[in-house]
């Protein structure tokens, strides 16, 4: 279902930002500080013999109270203002968004979030672009798929029973790696690999993961055991948030973080978390430990994918330790 946001219907649905913030910033020119540094400037330099006269003082000070109450109407409704665009923007998130960006673009995307930039609300897409409210010109509800019935768990394909080797000092290890696909030519030699990656994940009974999760888990971790999101040619990760060939499809959980042996979760936030690129992210895990004697006891560090509703069975590697190995040099 599409809202076309135009003429009168945008002015209805969102506020200019920017002419109402103008409206709304529009102090005296002398700020109070300024005013007051004014009058007592004059009463410190007036004539002894001629001093201000009473009405006028009480005349300066009215005009100093009545400057702080127009400074604490105009902060007022600057936070009342800011809060009506929050919102506004707030009942955007989810849905498909069209509009002109701040260079007069036109622009779509998933709404993934919201940003505060000088007191305007503006919407994150999930291809990392901005819109102000004023600016968007329609609106998507996005359809979710009828329900046939089923509800079935996702599942971590060619993951379990994997294992890696992590040298100690030589830094971090990537848990799954790739197939080597060999090219040959016409005489039998191999002329090019192709690395495909060996994770897949699959959800039989829907197509993306947004509103679930990605955990991985260190059953035998220590504190210096680290598990981390590396920048791949497909993930990358800004400002917690996880994105895929462009677009957000998740965010690292505050409160599991990989960190110092703890759990390592990423939240899918949006429709574009489908099986291509929760298998990438899967690929894009590490494991690294920052201690320069660590304990060498395997670790056995398990994936689990959420759908939003039902949970996968772990899907564990194992992590070998082991020493480097001293150079003959």
């Amino acid at each position: 279902m599409a809202i076309d946001a135009v003429a009168s219907s945008t002015e209805n649905l969102f506020v200019n930002s920017t002419t109402e913030k103008a409206k709304v910033n529009n102090q005296a020119e002398v700020s109070q500080d300024e005013f007051l540094q004014l009058l007592v400037a004059q009463m410190t330099h007036q004539d002894p013999l001629e001093p201000m006269d009473n009405a006028e003082f009480m005349s300066q000070l009215a005009q100093l109270q009545a400057l702080d109450e127009q400074i604490q109407t105009n902060e007022t409704l600057s936070a009342m203002h800011l809060e009506s665009q929050l919102g506004s923007a707030s009942s955007l998130l989810g849905t498909l968004v069209t509009g002109m960006n701040d260079n007069n673009a036109q622009v779509e995307g998933i709404a993934a979030r919201i940003s505060v930039d000088n007191g305007v609300a503006y919407i994150v897409l999930d291809n990392m672009q901005k819109l102000a409210l004023s600016e968007v010109t329609q609106v998507d509800v996005i359809m979710e798929p009828p329900d046939d019935g089923t509800n079935e768990a996702a599942e971590i394909l060619n993951v379990d029973g994997e294992y890696a080797t992590y040298t100690i000092g030589d830094g971090a290890v990537q848990l799954v790696g790739f197939e080597e696909e060999y090219i040959y030519d016409d005489d039998g030699n191999v002329k090019d690999v192709i690395y495909h990656n060996k994770a897949d994940v699959i959800d039989r009974d829907s197509t993306d993961y947004g509103g679930g999760f990605l955990t991985i888990k260190n059953n035998n971790s220590t504190e210096m055991d680290q598990l981390l999101i590396r920048n791949t040619d497909d993930i990358m990760v800004q400002d917690d948030y996880v994105v895929y060939q462009g677009k957000v499809i998740g965010k690292i959980n505050s409160n599991a973080r990989g960190a110092n042996g703890d759990n390592l979760t990423i939240n899918f936030l949006t429709t574009d978390a489908d099986d291509k690129a929760v298998a990438s992210l899967i690929h894009a895990i590490y494991y690294n430990n920052t201690s320069a004697d660590p304990n060498t006891s395997p670790r056995e560090i398990s994936f689990v994918l959420g759908d939003g509703e039902l949970e996968s069975d772990p899907a564990t590697v194992s992590v070998n330790m082991e020493m480097e190995v001293a150079s003959n040099e």
